[in-house]
Parts: C-alpha cells; structure tokens; sequence
C-alpha cells in the first residue's frame, strides 16, 4: 500500500456500506466557562462497496426541535 492508499484506510477503513454512526452533544462555554449553548447532533458515515467513496451526513438537533441535515462525499481519488 503506498502512504496515500495507507492514510485512506486508517481514516475510514472502518466504516461499512451499511453505515457507522457518531452520537454527540456539543457544548459552548464563554471565556468566563459558563455554557452558553449545547446541541446534539449525529454524523453517519457509508461507503460505496470498494470504499473509494465515504458519504458523510450530519444531522443537527436544536433545543427547539427543528433538524438541520448536511450531505457531503469524500473521494479517495480527488
């Protein structure tokens, strides 16, 4: 394997055609370490069969209930 096909899979040799998911809760504090805002959000990752391709969506939950959902691929040749 050369470095670049070596760096591909340690980043996302893992994840399956199915999905992998990332559960969070992400919290913001002011300079004084007060919370200022938290949210939740999930990122899911699949891939095409021969895992050249990894799509990526982030789906964001607000406090007031409303959803935010972000698509994105990464391309092992680009």
């Amino acid at each position: 394997m050369n470095p670049t096909q070596t760096n591909w899979f340690n980043l996302f040799g893992e994840y399956i055609p199915s999905s992998t998911t990332w559960h969070a809760l992400t919290t913001f504090y002011s300079l004084g370490l007060s919370p200022t805002r938290s949210y939740k959000f999930k990122r899911t990752f699949t891939t095409n069969p021969d895992k050249s391709i990894i799509y990526h969506t982030n789906t964001y939950y607000s406090a007031n209930g409303q959803t935010e959902e972000k698509n994105w691929q990464l391309n092992q040749q680009e």
